[in-house]
């Protein structure tokens, strides 16, 4: 009897520990409560309605901030300017870097079709002055003196050097007898400002016999390579002829 009174007891002992997990643990037993991670909503993202529209939002946020150090330089605020200058300048230093690298790469970019240096830059060279004396040999260069002219007398030793080094004739023409040391002979106006529509001296003047058309390259001085720019971006660019010149789909570039 006393058997199975000892049985029995084990037997109820299991099944109440099957039944209850914790019921090995004893009295003193404390298990931690099981902790939340409450669940925090993010802020959604501002959503602009364009590029343009984000960058003004950026500029009004860096002048804040810029303003804030400025006017109250406190540590904390001339910390948040540095970082805000740093994060723009490090996407203007990415912009620039990836520009670069895209006309590395383009066929079409400018620095496919110039070179900086070295024998391509000796070839441009040679090239622009055989440009240069293909259109001062097609187009007349006049220069009309005065006595009001400022620059006149310095402005003929620029003509100097162009005539010896395209050896072209310049046609000096003096509106009122007034001569220059470079050209004391000057050729007498009798009308042809008229005719080429000048009306005060220091012009400066390309004439096309084949069309009569006149294009006007400036006043006062004009340094030598200014001349031989002018005459580039009026005619191998095209800009003397505006109306052909804005029909083009690709504008010329100018050789350096």
């Amino acid at each position: 009897m006393k058997k199975l009174l000892i049985i029995g007891s084990l037997l109820l002992t299991i099944g109440l520990a099957n039944a209850d997990p914790t019921a090995e643990r004893g009295w003193y037993y404390y298990e931690d409560p099981q902790t939340t991670i409450p669940q925090t909503e993010s802020s959604p993202k501002v959503q602009y309605p364009s590029w343009t529209a984000y960058n003004d939002a950026v500029k009004r946020e860096f002048e804040e901030i810029q303003d804030r150090a400025i006017y109250n330089p406190t540590p904390e605020n001339v910390q948040a300017y540095n970082q805000a200058l740093r994060s723009i300048t490090n996407n203007a230093v990415r912009f620039g870097m990836l520009t670069t690298t895209q006309n590395w790469q383009d066929p079409k970019s400018g620095l496919a079709t110039a070179a900086p240096n070295g024998a391509g830059l000796q070839m441009d060279l040679d090239n622009q002055r055989k440009q240069i004396g293909d259109i001062v040999r097609r187009y007349a260069i006049f220069y009309f003196v005065g006595n009001n002219c400022k620059y006149c007398a310095v402005e003929a030793n620029e003509l100097k050097r162009l005539e010896y080094t395209y050896k072209i004739t310049v046609r000096v023409i003096s509106l009122d007898g007034t001569t220059v040391p470079q050209y004391p002979t000057p050729t007498e106006d009798k009308g042809i400002s008229q005719k080429l529509g000048v009306n005060a001296p220091g012009e400066l003047l390309a004439f096309d016999s084949t069309n009569n058309k006149t294009t006007v390259l400036g006043y006062g001085y004009i340094h030598f390579d200014q001349i031989v720019q002018r005459l580039q971006t009026l005619f191998i660019t095209g800009t003397a002829d505006w109306s052909n010149y804005l029909k083009q789909q690709d504008p010329v570039m100018i050789d350096k």
